[in-house]
């Protein structure tokens, strides 16, 4: 992965963002009837993730690498989340919780001698991964019209990322924990037109704890179709597609681990709005 974040780089970003915002404010005439009003609302969704990258792992002296999923399996990354938002006048807040746990198959590249143990090559490898991603993103809207918006602002998202190497025919195995908050920059569109509601949000964060470094970008599209409104709630039936472009690198005394993996796949969800 050759774009990295870097703590300059996001400051930058974030004083842009403000900037920009703020001189949006100027000299613009809305028509706002249909976007301004104050409400809430929360969602459930389901998306499966198709993971496709590399990884490799240095466990006292012994590499094992992955290519999925043309290392034979086809993994598939399943991840159930919660959202709920807040629609306050020209400012939206949003927060979410979704886990993301996944399995890959992998081999030792080379024969290893360890611990009095001979690992021959080939020797089948597994690795369990999960994450859970919890995110909190404030945007400003600096553009509106009748029936659409475009909002940019800021969030801190925290990531909770777990991986365990376990290698065929050996007892112990290699277990890589780290906790990553971070500052994330976020953009967001929204198009409302009577029985469809369509929107896009695009964010990304970067971050470097002590040796280990991530960098997370979520690219996200939906299309809701309004199914009811009842006095001051409508229910919705959401269907989008989700992208998300991950790298994690780790260099301990032991134990080193960088992996570069592309998630794509579809969600099915519902969402309530109340008024």
């Amino acid at each position: 992965m050759t774009t990295k974040f870097t703590h300059k780089a996001i400051f930058r970003s974030v004083l842009l963002i403000l900037v920009i915002s703020n001189l949006s404010s100027f000299g613009q005439e809305q028509d706002e009837k249909s976007m301004e009003n104050n409400y809430y609302t929360v969602g459930l969704r389901y998306t499966l993730l198709l993971p496709s990258g590399q990884a490799t792992i240095i466990s006292d002296g012994t590499e094992v690498d992955s290519e999925f999923p043309e290392s034979g399996t086809n993994p598939v990354a399943h991840s159930p989340s919660i959202a709920v938002g807040i629609q306050l006048g020209k400012y939206h807040l949003s927060l979410g919780a979704n886990p993301v746990s996944y399995k890959i198959q992998g081999e030792v590249p080379n024969n290893v001698f360890e611990n009095g143990n001979f690992i021959p090559e080939g020797t089948p490898t597994y690795t369990e991964t999960e994450m859970y991603i919890f995110s909190l993103i404030a945007t400003r809207k600096v553009i509106s019209g009748k029936h659409s918006e475009f909002g940019i602002g800021l969030g801190l998202m925290l990531i909770n990322y777990s991986s365990t190497l376990n290698i065929e025919g050996v007892d112990e195995e290699a277990m890589f924990e780290q906790w990553f908050p971070a500052p994330m920059l976020a953009l967001r569109y929204v198009y409302d037109i009577k029985h469809w509601e369509f929107d896009a949000v695009v964010g990304g964060v970067g971050v470097k704890i002590n040796s280990s470094a991530i960098a997370y970008m979520d690219f996200e599209a939906a299309a809701r179709y309004k199914m009811f409104r009842k006095n001051n709630w409508m229910g919705m039936i959401s269907l989008g597609i989700k992208y998300i472009p991950f790298y994690i690198s780790t260099e301990q005394e032991d134990f080193s681990f960088e992996q570069t993996t592309n998630f794509v796949g579809p969600y099915l969800g519902l969402r309530f709005k109340f008024f």
